[in-house]
């Protein structure tokens, strides 16, 4: 894994850590959402810090979220929808739509291999980025699907979030 990383780290170009944030922030204001900077998780109780978007459904349900959470790069701004149906698919599942974190991984590897072909990114690079991301939720996502159990309707595709869509801004350096 750390070789796949360095790899990835090597041919991609970084971006700043304040943009990556401030996509989140916009992006969760534009859509009536509020950032905060903690919050607690309903099933274990464990305060949960960084910012995070606090979002309330039409349903009047709470739902959050926090895009991308590493590694920070292009790939972290251009696969921001994909990582948004991700966190809330961790958040709700497998009590909202009986999804596992198999499951809620293999959508977001998908929508993010769909994310590479419907861009002007290298495809090598794009997939490879792809690759590591869902590397890093099958070995390190546990502790976050099982944050949360709550029965939330939330979007289920990168298509139903709430406009207006984040637009990914690439900087190649």
């Amino acid at each position: 894994m750390k070789k796949v990383l360095a790899l990835f780290a090597t041919i991609t170009a970084v971006t700043s850590t304040t943009w990556a944030d401030q996509q989140l922030v916009d992006y969760c204001v534009k859509t009536g959402g509020e950032v905060v900077q903690e919050w607690t998780c309903p099933a274990t109780g464990n305060l949960k810090s960084g910012e995070t978007c606090k979002q309330t459904n039409s349903l009047g349900q709470v739902m959050y979220f926090n895009g991308c959470s590493a590694p920070e790069g292009k790939y972290k701004t251009l696969f921001f929808k994909a990582c948004i149906i991700h966190d809330l698919c961790y958040h709700h599942e497998p009590t909202t739509n009986n999804k596992s974190k198999a499951d809620c991984d293999n959508q977001f590897f998908t929508n993010m291999k769909k994310i590479c072909k419907t861009t002007g990114v290298l495809n090598f690079e794009c997939s490879l980025a792809a690759q590591t991301f869902y590397t890093a939720v099958v070995k390190g996502g546990e502790a976050a699907f099982n944050c949360s159990k709550e029965n939330v309707q939330y979007p289920l595709d990168m298509d139903q979030l709430p406009l207006p869509s984040p637009t990914p801004i690439i900087v190649n350096q």
